[in-house]
């Protein structure tokens, strides 16, 4: 049931950016699993596809590149990721550099 959820939500955010594709023309293009629960997808004019990982479901990397091979790795790498807070929105712009949006780091904030 999770995995269509995540299946389901990043059909739906690849609809939002390629808002003139026919119904008809849609495909599965990744199964993920827990460890990769999508936030926000960006892909770029080459068809590089980047994905921010929701942080509700505690997972550790902010932002992943979903390479055409399969794999899945830490954008722009692991040490660039651990230093991130939560992502909440991605973008390519027409040069191809990707931009994020992240929170606010929640560290020496009081929440009463």
């Amino acid at each position: 049931m999770l995995r269509q959820v995540f299946v389901v939500s990043l059909l739906a955010l690849l609809s939002v950016i390629t808002f003139t594709t026919r119904a008809g023309e849609f495909s599965v293009f990744r199964e993920l699993d827990k460890q990769h629960p999508p936030g926000n997808v960006a892909v770029s004019a080459n068809g590089r596809v980047f994905m921010s990982n929701h942080h509700f479901y505690g997972v550790d990397s902010r932002i992943v590149e979903l390479n055409k091979d399969g794999s899945i790795v830490d954008y722009p790498d692991t040490e660039f990721n651990q230093h991130l807070n939560p992502v909440l929105g991605v973008v390519v712009d027409e040069q191809g550099i990707l931009w994020m949006l992240e929170t606010a780091s929640a560290e020496g904030v009081d929440r009463q």
